[in-house]
């Protein structure tokens, strides 16, 4: 099955808020309840918990969390002067504020 290295490709770089998070492991039983191994039929009522205790599977945040942690964990060991290290704890210039005006969240509130 493809779909979890497909949903994980580039997880640690994305945010993730609390809604997405709710979503994504609201995904996850359901594409396990997919397979055949475990035997589960969409008619039968099987909670997402017992679905998570039968397969042996984490929730998808805490897989998206624990590589995120070892992708900053990697870069620790990276010298001072490369470039993804300096991204990574880079800090805006003390002198520098938000823009004024309203930060638009949405393509259409754009005009």
């Amino acid at each position: 099955m493809c779909v979890l290295p497909i949903l994980l490709y580039g997880s640690e770089c994305c945010a993730i808020t609390k809604v997405d998070g709710r979503r994504l492991d609201a995904l996850d039983p359901w594409c396990l309840r997919g397979l055949l191994v475990l035997g589960i039929k969409w008619y039968q009522f099987v909670s997402n918990a017992e679905v998570r205790r039968t397969s042996g599977q984490p929730l998808l945040t805490s897989t998206i969390r624990a590589r995120r942690i070892s992708l900053f964990r990697h870069s620790e060991q990276l010298n001072d002067s490369a470039n993804a290290k300096k991204i990574l704890t880079a800090l805006p210039p003390e002198d520098w504020k938000w823009p004024p005006g309203r930060i638009f969240t949405n393509a259409r509130s754009h005009g």
